[in-house]
């Protein structure tokens, strides 16, 4: 994603064309799908092998495309074989590009305004824990994670709970620690929720009342012009009640000020954007 002032250039550039042209639209022009136009936005999705929560991620996925979010696609090699194209075509999606290179999906990344992983399976939420990278999926969480880019994660198939074979586990404390990885992913800076929140976290991060809200309030500070003003609704303080503050809830935050509870951690991604965006 752009900083915040490139951001306002845009917003800018687009009202002066407007006003030069009348018969511009309100909204820039860009590629239409079938719902509309297109979005900014372009989104990396990942996906391991799992079934827990893939049809619902299905649902989601197809939610984004029609409200006009470009995606890219990169499976796990389990990814390939469980769901694969079989899965997009099931959910109207082949039409999306599936990345096949290792070098294809470091140039998505770099690209991407945000990483999104509709299913991320026990396996692959351990690898990530442990910082291994043996594959296309958990390298691109890992440096999507040093980018500071917005990593949102369906937890429905890495929670043991939602494992058939649970009723079988014989040693308890294997469970909990399984279970604890989603907590400590969180940590990390990924944020980990149920797969049906996917397209609405997506959208609360893009909100473009808040993007403008935040150039705006940037452009303020840069120029010292009090005439710049933001929208009379826009916070000036946000309460974070959570445990980790991330990258992700800094981009979507429309305040000057986050207030945190003393003892919840700031990832180094979150830290960064609230630099840049001077919060």
């Amino acid at each position: 994603m752009g900083n915040a002032h490139d951001i306002y250039d845009d917003l800018v550039k687009s009202l002066l064309k407007g006003l030069d042209d009348p018969a511009v639209p309100d909204k820039p022009a860009a590629p239409e799908t079938e719902s509309g136009q297109m979005k900014h936005q372009s989104l990396l999705i990942l996906l391991c092998g799992g079934l827990t929560g893939s049809e619902e991620a299905g649902k989601q996925l197809r939610w984004l495309k029609e409200q006009g979010y470009r995606m890219e696609v990169m499976f796990t090699e389990a990814g390939k074989n469980i769901l694969g194209a079989r899965w997009l075509k099931d959910n109207r999606l082949e039409d999306l590009p599936v990345l096949e290179k290792t070098a294809d999906g470091f140039v998505a990344l770099s690209n991407c305004n945000a990483v999104v992983v509709p299913v991320l399976t026990v396996n692959s939420a351990s690898k990530v824990l442990n910082g291994i990278a043996d594959n296309a999926v958990t390298t691109a969480i890992m440096h999507a994670l040093l980018q500071g880019k917005p990593v949102i994660a369906a937890q429905n198939a890495c929670d043991p709970a939602n494992l058939a074979q649970v009723r079988n586990m014989k040693e308890p404390l294997y469970y909990a620690t399984l279970a604890a990885n989603i907590e400590c992913l969180r940590q990390y800076g990924i944020e980990m929720i149920p797969v049906s929140d996917i397209g609405k976290r997506v959208e609360e991060i893009f909100d473009p009342s808040r993007l403008f809200a935040a150039a705006i309030r940037a452009e303020n500070r840069k120029s010292g012009d009090p005439a710049v003003k933001a929208p009379e609704d826009a916070e000036t303080v946000y309460e974070f009640t959570g445990r980790v503050l991330s990258a992700a809830d800094v981009l979507s935050c429309r305040a000057d000020v986050i207030k945190k509870k003393k003892k919840a951690i700031v990832t180094p991604a979150a830290a960064d954007r609230a630099a840049e965006r001077k919060i």
